[in-house]
């Protein structure tokens, strides 16, 4: 059973906003541009901070708005503050979860299945139900394809 994308396992404790935008971009990713593209958003963003402060917060992770630069000229990605209308077609969800510091891709493959890359699993679940899944994983920011 082909899976939609290469599964990688998170490695480094606080960095699931890499592996979550990897899992997003088809493994299109690599860690070090992840990380040259935060800390560019902390520079930008946060007046004056001195760059060894802004790589440590992209060490210690968890920050959604990263992910506007991250995904920045993804073809067809948007972000949605609401849950996804489940009465659109789409082919990757990424969330950043409400109920704890962390972040997810669901994937579906061309069978039409949905798979969980949550990156602390060792390997992608296959969901049964999108939308009980999206139910039981509140997020308070999506990006979808």
């Amino acid at each position: 059973m082909p899976l939609p994308s290469e599964f990688t396992h998170q490695t480094h404790p606080n960095l699931c906003a890499y592996y979550a935008a990897k899992h997003f971009l088809y493994g299109k990713l690599n860690q070090k541009d992840f990380e040259e593209t935060a800390t560019k958003y902390y520079i930008k963003e946060v007046p004056g901070i001195e760059k060894s402060y802004a790589e440590q917060l992209v060490q210690d992770g968890n920050d959604p708005a990263i992910f506007a630069d991250v995904l920045q000229g993804v073809r067809g990605t948007s972000t949605e503050q609401l849950k996804p209308d489940p009465g659109k077609t789409y082919s990757r969800i990424l969330l950043s979860l409400r109920n704890r510091d962390h972040f997810i891709t669901v994937l579906k493959d061309d069978k039409g299945r949905w798979w969980n890359y949550d990156s602390l699993l060792d390997a992608p679940q296959e969901i049964s139900n999108i939308d009980q899944f999206l139910k039981d994983n509140p997020a308070s920011q999506y990006y979808v394809v």
